[in-house]
């Protein structure tokens, strides 16, 4: 069994499309007969609702829509995908039929998402709000209903053919999503339901859904000029990588130089190593920040290009993803 891992750390930098669902309709009915041994329960239908708990404690559960994502935007928490991994998002109702009190929580039910080759992913994550998508823990009244969302770190690429909901020791619910996601957002989904370790070469000005930060070039360009107090040498001639970060999730992101990692590769096979530096947009001070929910920060990359070095592409990774992406370089003259 492998659990889910929870998710990438403030150091790693990255939505999709929920499905359309069908008008609620109470279940009849039981399991299919696949001739397997499993666990007693239903196949469960999305926009169905179902009566999950023992006698006298049932709650009303409907998977209302679900989606993959790179990345969900949350105010107490960062959903980012980490290496091997993309998001299943979960959103769902749940109605208390009886007459006393119940509490719901994380704990209420348990998600278990099985991929193709019978990996086990577990949820051990927050109960979110549906629509504030805050922590939520609290009682239902009689009759009171509320909608709810659960983030799951699954395998990165491939259908989703089980997702297993079960209630204490009453019967399962089996979902099979296969066939029911839409495309991510994320530039290393490619417009498919699968995450990529490597997209390869992007366009100018294009902003990419890399992390939990927006990416964009802004300009690439050579120069003479001095930077942090130090003039290129004889021959010599920095590149300067102008770049944009946007932050589209709901809480502070950190922007520094530990996140991103850069190789210049030139002619001859030959690559220039990155000076682990990230300066402001205009000034040779490092930038490290927050960069706060709705905003922008523009920073600068350089490298010192040697003499009779001629760059033709940059490749950028995302640390703790591990997950990378390039672009060409404008023509280098030599100096």
């Amino acid at each position: 069994m492998k659990p889910g891992r929870l998710f990438a750390s403030l150091a790693t930098l990255l939505l999709g499309f929920t499905v359309s669902i069908a008008s609620p309709k109470t279940h009849q009915g039981g399991a299919a007969n696949t001739g397997i041994p499993q666990m007693p329960g239903d196949n469960g239908k999305i926009g169905t609702i179902y009566k999950m708990g023992a006698a006298g404690s049932e709650l009303l559960f409907t998977l209302d829509s679900v989606s993959v994502e790179g990345r969900f935007p949350a105010p107490d928490d960062l959903f980012v995908a980490g290496e091997h991994e993309r998001l299943l998002i979960l959103n769902f109702s749940v109605q208390n039929p009886v007459l006393k009190e119940q509490s719901l929580s994380s704990s209420t039910f348990k998600f278990t998402v099985v991929s193709p080759d019978d990996e086990n992913y577990e949820f051990r994550g927050y109960l979110l709000n549906g629509t504030k998508k805050t922590h939520m823990s609290q009682s239902l009244k009689q009759a009171q209903k509320v909608k709810c969302t659960v983030v799951i770190p699954i395998h990165e690429s491939g259908q989703v053919p089980k997702v297993i909901v079960q209630r204490g020791d009453s019967k399962v619910l089996r979902y099979d999503l296969t066939g029911k996601l839409t495309p991510m957002k994320s530039a290393f989904a490619k417009n498919t339901i699968d995450m990529f370790p490597i997209i390869g070469i992007q366009p100018y000005a294009s902003v990419l859904q890399v992390g939990a930060l927006d990416f964009k070039i802004d300009d690439m360009v050579y120069t003479r000029d001095e930077i942090m107090g130090h003039k290129p040498g004889p021959g010599e001639q920095y590149l300067v990588l102008k770049a944009s970060f946007t932050n589209s999730m709901l809480r502070p992101i950190p922007i520094g130089f530990q996140y991103i990692s850069l190789t210049l590769e030139a002619n001859d096979n030959k690559t220039i190593g990155w000076n682990s530096t990230l300066l402001g947009e205009t000034s040779d001070s490092y930038l490290g920040q927050d960069i706060q929910p709705g905003t922008t920060v523009k920073g600068r990359y350089f490298f010192l290009v040697p003499a009779d070095i001629l760059p033709h592409k940059l490749l950028l990774t995302i640390n703790s993803m591990k997950r990378s992406w390039s672009y060409y370089t404008p023509p280098a003259k030599l100096p």
